[in-house]
């Protein structure tokens, strides 16, 4: 596998495991795999925020900066924040699950 990176980040190292960390919403890592064209295989993925995932507000003001503020994409098939066109995502979704009364 090769791995490109597009944007600002950094590596963080603890417990003798390293991880790439992006630090703009804008920063791409591309793995170029074929292993979903095989009968077998496996790619495997841990994500560990650095900082808090939280909920966003729904006012228009965070949606003027980030139109995708909902759902952030942790791992998504390109375009990343376009969930609706996307053939693979896991994405955060920044909201509070609707509850029943």
């Amino acid at each position: 596998m090769r791995a490109t990176i597009d944007g600002p980040h950094r590596f963080v190292s603890s417990g003798g495991r390293s991880g790439f960390s992006p630090t703009s919403l804008r920063t791409r890592l591309r793995v170029a795999t074929e292993v979903q064209a095989r009968p077998e295989g496996t790619f495997s993925l841990c994500v560990l925020p650095l900082e808090d995932l939280g909920v966003a507000s729904r006012m228009q003001a965070f949606f003027q900066k980030d139109p995708n503020a909902m759902n952030y994409a942790l791992v998504a098939a390109f375009p990343a924040n376009a969930a609706e066109n996307s053939v693979f995502g896991w994405y955060f979704r920044t909201a509070w699950h609707p509850q029943e009364s």
